[in-house]
């Protein structure tokens, strides 16, 4: 907020209103103390169960500012039905950032699990059952091969051998 629209605002407030905000700015700076509290456990937690990097803190701490109460809660209590909802595909699921994620209020959706395109996520050893060369740190096409040789996948299409 800008100094001539704070000043606008509290030349509008009558006496009481300014003697219950002077008497009251404790708890008003404590709920802003709390509303970064709940972002860094919500910023944490969608991280952790996304899997995704953590990129664009300032634009998503913006936006879990513009949400009320109730909707910080929903935000943090439904990371994982949404994240459990979307398709996963060869190349993974089609997750959105965090800033996205409130921005587009996607915890008010409603949720179902979703039923996957593709052959199931894991083998028995719990390796995926497609790679890519682009998920594994190999410099060239030979570690490639190695790589695929050393843990039973095919080099030509990275579909699991087991």
């Amino acid at each position: 907020m800008k100094n001539k629209e704070a000043k606008a605002i509290l030349e509008a407030m009558s006496k009481e209103e300014l003697v219950d905000l002077c008497l009251n700015y404790r708890d008003i700076i404590n709920e802003f103390d709390e509303k970064d509290t709940d972002f860094e456990e919500f910023w944490k937690k969608y991280h952790e169960v996304t899997g995704l990097k953590k990129t664009d803190y300032q634009a998503a701490k913006k936006h879990w500012g513009r949400l009320t109460k109730v909707h910080r809660k929903l935000a943090l209590e439904n990371i994982e039905k949404y994240f459990l909802s979307l398709p996963t595909y060869n190349s993974g699921k089609p997750v959105k950032k965090a800033r996205t994620y409130l921005a587009d209020k996607n915890f008010l959706d409603e949720f179902e699990v979703a039923k996957s395109d593709s052959k199931p996520a894991s083998r028995t050893d719990g390796k995926p059952k497609r790679i890519s060369i682009d998920q594994v740190a190999v410099n060239n096409y030979s570690e490639w091969e190695q790589y695929c040789k050393e843990n039973n996948y095919d080099p030509q299409s990275g579909e699991s051998l087991i």
